[in-house]
């Protein structure tokens, strides 16, 4: 049938070990052209701990992961007693590190990143990382709070193995008053075309408690120069009505494609879905709708689907990497297929 432009097909997934959704799209026409399908949804990674922003990246021997995670030191913990601030947060979100041979079957290895004292940032919270190889080695861009003004900035650090990683330092402070990041900038997703770094990057506006997506560029990746909104919230009663943000950016073709997390309920009680925009410049996004919805009942993202990391797979189509969030409250990596072709 067709719902707002998009050609949606629904078909129920037979495998007991798949997240079947028989209500959601799982196939969509683009308005430039491409078919996207989504197929196969299932359990990826399961730490028993709630879990975050996964960002992937492929290497000759494999797969590389870091991602965010809940901790819950005791009050008499090493990390409390060298950073006593931290005792008056009920958890803290860390960024933690795991590799595999085929995507799916994960082994963690270590935590990464924790809140501390770094250069002078006494930081509450480090979570959402984006990591890309760089002629230099890794670089990350991340969220994270500091205990004295309690906002959320996009910081950034380096590596040369993926594991000890330099201090974080803010990359993108807040706008200014009035402007749709003046509350926070967070969650953000990085590409470097032609040695300029492009940033899409969720930012929070005071006034209306919107978040939407925004786009910064750069020539170092330390120092970025603001475009404002590139993708703005949906209408009210749309999938994205409140929240249009937490944006993963590829190159496909002679385009762009996105995937972001939209949440149409101001308490962020409500579900949580991943959209598709696409862009033939990066900086002009047309919104497609929904491409996955949250799961039928007794599936790990029943309740929630959101914070996609999308990359290429051998043979052709995509490996779509997702956090999903389930009826007992945990929320785990989720693994999904994804075929973009053109039409």
């Amino acid at each position: 049938m067709w719902h707002s432009g998009l050609a949606i097909t629904l078909t129920a997934l037979a495998a007991a070990v798949l997240l079947t959704t028989p209500a959601w799209a799982d196939g969509m026409l683009t308005s430039r052209g491409e078919a996207v399908r989504v197929s196969d949804r299932r359990i990826a990674f399961d730490s028993g701990d709630d879990l975050l922003g996964p960002s992937v990246l492929r290497t000759a021997d494999g797969y590389r992961m870091w991602y965010t995670a809940v901790d819950r030191p005791p009050k008499d913990s090493p990390l409390i007693a060298a950073c006593p601030w931290l005792a008056e947060e009920t958890h803290i979100w860390e960024i933690r590190y795991a590799t595999s041979g085929d995507g799916i079957n994960w082994t963690p290895e270590c935590t990464v990143l924790q809140p501390g004292l770094y250069d002078g940032l006494r930081l509450t919270q480090v979570l959402m990382p984006c990591v890309i190889a760089d002629d230099d080695g890794l670089k990350m861009w991340l969220t994270v709070r500091e205990s004295v003004s309690k906002k959320y900035r996009v910081a950034q650090c380096s590596s040369t193995d993926g594991i000890a990683w330099s201090d974080p330092q803010i990359a993108l402070e807040l706008g200014t008053p009035g402007e749709a990041d003046d509350g926070a900038t967070t969650s953000c997703s990085i590409l470097k075309e032609n040695g300029i770094y492009r940033m899409w990057y969720g930012g929070y506006a005071l006034t209306d408690r919107k978040m939407r997506t925004l786009y910064a560029e750069s020539t170092d990746g330390a120092t970025w120069e603001r475009r404002g909104v590139c993708l703005d919230t949906g209408d009210e009663g749309s999938p994205d009505a409140q929240r249009a943000y937490r944006p993963h950016v590829r190159r496909i073709g002679d385009g762009y494609l996105m995937l972001y997390t939209g949440i149409n309920d101001g308490t962020l009680r409500g579900p949580y879905v991943i959209m598709l925009a696409t862009s033939d410049d990066g900086l002009s996004w047309e919104r497609q709708g929904v491409l996955i919805d949250a799961g039928e009942p007794g599936t790990p993202d029943e309740l929630r689907a959101y914070d996609p990391c999308l990359l290429p797979s051998d043979g052709g189509g995509y490996d779509l990497w997702y956090i999903g969030k389930a009826a007992d409250g945990v929320r785990r990596i989720c693994h999904a297929k994804v075929a973009i072709t053109a039409q």
